[in-house]
């Protein structure tokens, strides 16, 4: 598994940047895109006291040490695809092989999709009732 850490970027962009990005990364290492996740850390930069958020993004990628020999082609696709989102980008690789163990419910998709995920609307204020929820406590 490939895991990608964004520092720096609007957690909010996390959506686009891995949407836009996962097919690639998946070829440029081989692997399904099942086996790619990344992960928007709810974080600020700063330098001398003003926000770099946005400004600055740091990618750290975790990746088996097999993948090293791909280092190139996706630090240039990373750097190069990520101008859409900061005005300065890095990137960092931490390349491990330790075994990951999961727990995965077989009555579930792996992942949430646009296709498989639930929408469930707000109700109006109108058709909500006044409840006390103090009530008890008095």
């Amino acid at each position: 598994m490939v895991k990608i850490y964004m520092y720096g970027a609007d957690e909010f962009l996390g959506h686009d940047i891995s949407s836009m990005m996962s097919g690639r990364l998946a070829k440029i290492y081989q692997i399904k895109e099942e086996e790619i996740l990344f992960i928007a850390v709810n974080s600020i930069i700063y330098h001398q006291g003003v926000d770099q958020t946005s400004y600055h993004l740091f990618f750290h990628v975790e990746a088996p040490s097999a993948f090293k020999k791909h280092e190139q082609e996706m630090k240039n696709y990373l750097l190069s695809a990520s101008e859409d989102f900061s005005v300065h980008s890095h990137v960092e690789f931490h390349y491990e092989d330790n075994e990951v163990y999961s727990r995965i419910d077989e009555e579930y998709p792996l992942f949430v999709t646009e296709k498989n995920s639930v929408v469930v609307e707000a109700a109006d204020e109108d058709d909500e009732e006044n409840i006390d929820i103090f009530s008890e406590i008095k």
